[in-house]
């Protein structure tokens, strides 16, 4: 608990005092220590004391492997994560929601698509996670169509989307050029699944929109996004696709605003400069 409690009081340096202290630390104690480094960001540090854990002769559970794997994930450590996917076979986890889960998203994150898909086709039992990891995967390596045949499967097995398989769904739908459809999906989101559009879900519009130069529709998301301090990247989204259709009017409206924003923003003069390239 002391652990915890000084990782999210932002003192790691206390976290670790207290776990080298303790002349005896049970699994709880070690995942509490992994915690602390996620919180953190130090993917590196949870690796490390993996190991260490596993050379004290300590089995890791659900929670450990999990968190392993999602630290794999952000270091696009693919080597490691395999060998902890043996280490899962071995402890006769992969069947496990929460562990294939973190397995599907870790092999996303480093862009194996066909072992992601081989873990997610073994698993006996998925959920919402399981699907937006695998759809993900697909969806940040451009293959929109497999992203859409797996939201129709994941619709078939009566599994409810949420706000990031929307997200997810939106990002494709951008990349395709597929207005119409990112559109229905948007105005889905909220009269069909009840869910309030975040801040990403309206860049993901704008930004639909003005790949497909239509402008007028991406302007029109700015001024319904119910965030203003979202306005500043909405505005850049826009004016980084001005230089494409050479809508100089456009472009024009976006700077001024970003601007008033605010008057020193170095990206607004760049995106500004390439327009008249």
């Amino acid at each position: 608990a002391l652990i915890y409690m000084y990782g999210k009081c932002g003192s790691l340096v206390d976290s670790e005092i207290i776990f080298n202290q303790l002349s005896s630390r049970d699994v709880v104690v070690w995942n509490a220590m992994i915690s602390v480094y996620a919180w953190h960001g130090h993917g590196h540090r949870i690796l490390e004391i993996f190991d260490k854990m596993q050379t004290e002769g300590l089995e890791p559970h659900i929670v450990t492997f999990s968190s392993v794997l999602r630290a794999c994930s952000s270091l696009k450590d693919l080597e490691k994560g395999r060998k902890i996917h043996g280490d899962i076979n071995r402890s006769h986890l992969e069947h496990d929601v929460v562990v294939g889960s973190a397995l599907v998203d870790m092999y996303s994150k480093c862009h194996c698509l066909t072992e992601a898909q081989e873990v997610f086709d073994k698993m006996p039992i998925k959920n919402v996670v399981t699907w937006n990891a695998l759809i993900t995967g697909y969806g940040q390596q451009g293959q929109s169509k497999m992203v859409f045949m797996l939201f129709s499967k994941m619709m078939a097995a009566c599994i409810d989307p949420d706000l990031v398989t929307f997200l997810v769904l939106l990002n494709a739908c951008s990349h395709a050029g597929l207005v119409d459809e990112g559109q229905m999906l948007f105005d889905g989101m909220n009269s069909t699944c009840s869910f309030t559009p975040t801040s990403e879900h309206y860049a993901c519009m704008v930004d639909l929109f003005s790949r497909a130069g239509q402008f007028d529709k991406a302007v029109s998301v700015i001024e319904t996004s119910p965030s203003s301090s979202d306005h500043q990247l909405l505005w850049l989204a826009i004016l980084g696709s001005c230089p494409k259709w050479r809508n100089i009017e456009v472009a024009r409206l976006a700077f001024e605003q970003l601007l008033q924003l605010d008057e020193k923003c170095t990206a607004a003069y760049i995106c500004m400069g390439n327009v008249y390239m």
